[in-house]
């Protein structure tokens, strides 16, 4: 396991990389850009309710929130925004 001290740069460092993928994409893809948007949502969102209850699993709840962040964003993604052909 990561050293504590060492899991908020971590998960900063992730946070800031899913950001730069999705404004990077977000014209191309706008579908991957609100799925990694989720992904970031759900890891806050798992970190928050993990962390209610004591740091002993923090790191696998913030990873599960945030793969169920990006599938539930990405399958609301694809339903709500339409493919744009290659230029």
């Amino acid at each position: 396991m990561a050293d504590p001290n060492l899991l908020v740069p971590i998960f900063v460092a992730w946070a800031m990389a899913c950001a730069a993928i999705g404004a990077i994409t977000v014209r191309r893809a706008p579908a991957v850009s609100l799925a990694v948007f989720g992904s970031i949502l759900g890891a806050v969102a798992g970190y928050l309710i993990e962390n209610a209850d004591g740091p002993a699993e923090v790191p696998a709840y913030t990873a599960v929130g945030a793969s169920i962040g990006l599938v539930a964003n990405g399958v609301l993604a694809m339903l709500a925004t339409r493919a744009r052909p290659l230029s």
